[in-house]
């Protein structure tokens, strides 16, 4: 019953992709398998999920696998936008904005991010790579703006009902920014600063 179940939300997920994006057959099913893989192990090495992406092949024949599709495919991010967003309930939208900072041996990558809060889950939507190469790289006004532009334009401002956000997140030209689109937005700010409304 219970692989009836995953077999039938898998391919009610290939069906949504190949509609959103048009892809062939056999990408949709690599993706759906390497989802599946990493929500399974929660993990993303390679090797790892090469034991359990596609139990019909050896590990070796699904790890040469993966890295071909890694090697050969590029992401679009509007179409992973359009993707990512036919998943999301219809209505308003409560929007996170965060940066993350991830190290790669002696390198600092440094990500914006803007996700849809959807029942205790952040679902990233749009990202940035902040050109900044060191762990304190925060944003800037004009990376927010950009971020932002980019939601607007695929789904529109009106499907936000707010724009959540961390101290990291304030400034007066974004605010303004903010407020001149009618964007609601909650964002915290230190205790020993304040905020005109």
């Amino acid at each position: 019953m219970k692989t009836n179940k995953l077999q039938e939300n898998n391919n009610i997920i290939e069906e949504k992709i190949k509609e959103q994006t048009g892809w062939n057959k056999a990408r949709i099913f690599i993706i759906v398998a390497l989802v599946i893989a990493i929500i399974k192990l929660e993990r993303v090495n390679l090797k790892k999920l090469a034991k359990v992406l596609n139990p019909k092949q050896s590990k070796e024949a699904n790890y040469r696998r993966l890295n071909r599709f890694f090697q050969k495919f590029r992401f679009d991010k509007i179409t992973m936008m359009k993707l990512m967003g036919s998943f999301l309930p219809k209505g308003k939208l409560v929007l996170s904005m965060d940066r993350t900072n991830w190290k790669f041996g002696k390198v600092h990558i440094n990500i914006l991010m803007l996700s849809v809060a959807h029942k205790g889950v952040a679902i990233p939507i749009v990202w940035y790579l902040l050109k900044k190469k060191t762990k304190q790289g925060n944003s800037g006004y004009r990376d927010r703006i950009r971020i932002m532009k980019k939601f607007i334009d695929v789904f529109g401002a009106d499907r936000i009902e707010v724009l959540v956000a961390d101290r990291e997140f304030v400034g007066d030209v974004w605010f303004r920014w903010l407020k001149k689109r009618k964007i609601p937005f909650a964002i915290r700010v230190m205790n020993n600063k304040h905020v005109k409304t």
